[in-house]
């Protein structure tokens, strides 16, 4: 089982202007790293038309014999652990 890890890389900085002489301060920071998983975008669950979609979705793959049997499951497994 493999994880995905991400490397995020931000650098961070600030800009004041003197208002007495108009000069312009740069404060710049460190980058700041950040190693391991993604925070989620949304933590909303599905709407009931997503999840209506999502039924008719897998009805149709069904009808279609998309699926893998189980004879089949037990092959790919059998061979990914070698």
């Amino acid at each position: 089982m493999s994880t995905l890890v991400t490397n995020r890389s931000t650098a961070t900085s600030t800009t004041s202007m003197n208002s007495n002489n108009g000069n312009i301060n740069i404060d710049s920071q460190a980058t700041v790293r950040s190693y391991g998983i993604t925070k989620p975008i949304l933590m909303k669950g599905p709407d009931p038309s997503d999840i209506l979609a999502t039924e008719s979705l897998e009805e149709t793959l069904r009808s279609y014999d998309y699926f893998e049997s189980d004879a089949e499951l037990a092959h790919r497994v059998d061979v990914m652990a070698k």
